[in-house]
């Protein structure tokens, strides 16, 4: 279950004692505000673990609700620690929206929350995707399985999760009903839209080979029928041993592969020795956004796109 804890697992005292302070700032600030009462008007909040997933939520949301985004831009979500200030932030809203397993469940399970909502799990089964990394990376035993939390990157993955969080928006609440059916609406013909935009784009790349820094895009690739040949950092924060980048370097120049893709959120010094070492072009895709020029939804799937169109000269 997303957000669930074995007690039973050792954790380090300084995460543990992180853990407990973060639960104490809650139940005061909640018992705080339960003595205040609701103020009538009082502001809609709803808080997002990554900017994608906010994004998603103004969409539906619109000026109703102020959105808060926990994760900073050109942070990694696999690596991020919250700070306990964050617990304040968490106690006024009435639902944390995460993305779910194998990208910000571990720290983004512990923050204390009225609500919380994994939103890949608002999927419908047939559209979830299983977290996969490189079969020619080095054994490793580390076993990384599971649900693929990087949904958004498939347009047509969000629009089926809409009514699912339509309802469940609608149920937090229920005097913003209307206008969330409304927008949800409106996004979804927006969503159809943009697919079959990609869908043009796409088609000028997908006998191309892409080698990318981390497969935060299986769902756009799978979607668009594009070509994943490598991945140059399989498990998030494990570097690739030097005897990795020589065979992978050896497999770029083997398919033809014009470029290799970086992440604004990861270590970009692998992929420069990798893309010199096999004489191809660099470039630096952006999965999360949350700048000021990729804020929303649209601005971030275009933007991406753009880039890996970028494989032909």
């Amino acid at each position: 279950m997303v957000g669930s804890c074995d007690w039973r697992i050792p954790m380090p005292w300084n995460n543990l004692r992180k853990n407990i302070f973060l639960h104490l700032l809650f139940l005061l600030a909640s018992s705080s505000q339960a003595l205040a009462g609701s103020a009538p008007g009082q502001e809609v909040q709803f808080v997002a673990s990554i900017p994608p997933l906010a994004a998603i939520l103004r969409e539906v949301t619109g000026d109703r609700a102020r959105v808060t985004i926990l994760l900073p831009p050109g942070a990694s979500p696999h690596t991020f620690q919250p700070k306990p200030s964050q617990a304040m932030i968490m106690e006024k809203a009435l639902a944390f929206f995460l993305a779910g397993p194998n990208l910000d469940q571990e720290w983004a399970g512990r923050l204390p929350a009225r609500r919380r909502i994994a939103m890949v799990l608002l999927l419908p089964e047939e559209f979830r995707l299983t977290a996969q990394a490189d079969h020619h990376h080095e054994k490793s035993g580390h076993g990384e399985t599971g649900i693929d939390s990087h949904f958004w990157t498939d347009p047509l993955a969000v629009r089926a999760m809409i009514p699912e969080l339509v309802r469940q928006l609608a149920e937090l609440d229920p005097a913003g009903m209307e206008l969330y059916y409304a927008n949800g609406r409106r996004f979804s013909d927006e969503l159809t839209a943009l697919d079959q935009e990609l869908t043009r784009l796409f088609q000028a790349v997908q006998t191309q080979p892409f080698f990318l820094f981390h497969p935060s895009f299986q769902y756009l690739f799978k979607r668009y029928q594009l070509r994943l040949a490598g991945l140059i950092e399989p498990f998030p924060g494990r570097e690739p041993s030097p005897k990795f980048l020589r065979d992978l370097t050896d497999r770029i120049k083997s398919t033809g592969a014009t470029a290799v893709f970086s992440e604004v959120e990861l270590p970009a010094r692998p992929a420069e020795v990798l893309a010199e070492a096999a004489g191809v072009r660099l470039f630096q895709l952006d999965p999360l956004g949350g700048t000021p020029s990729l804020y929303s939804y649209f601005e971030l799937m275009r933007f991406n796109a753009r880039v890996l169109g970028s494989v032909i000269p």
